[in-house]
């Protein structure tokens, strides 16, 4: 599942000025337009954190190979060394794509 801004899924239920030059046709379209508005804003919000934030949040604390147990995305020699930020990031977003297959 991914995450859409409130704002984006309003812009898609736009219609575009001249797009429907037929008087009822248009009405009907504003009359679906108003209530797929006024459903979108019922919606919960959900607040989302960015994901360079998290991953940095995250990486102060430990490595994702270790909490995760999903083997070392990079040289499992240099543990200490490891960018942790970026080492969650790769295994956040294999995670998301796996969500979405």
């Amino acid at each position: 599942m991914g995450l859409i801004s409130r704002e984006a899924a309003l812009e898609a239920v736009k219609i575009p000025n001249g797009e429907y030059p037929n008087p009822s046709e248009r009405h009907g379209i504003i009359i679906a337009r108003v209530e797929a508005r006024r459903r979108i804003m019922e919606i919960p919000s959900v607040p989302a954190v960015p994901l360079d934030n998290l991953c940095e949040f995250l990486g102060k604390a430990t490595h994702p190979c270790i909490l995760l147990a999903i083997g070392c995305p990079y040289d499992e020699s240099n543990c200490e060394e490891c960018d942790s930020c970026n080492a969650w990031k790769a295994a956040l977003t294999k995670w998301m794509e796996e969500q979405n297959a």
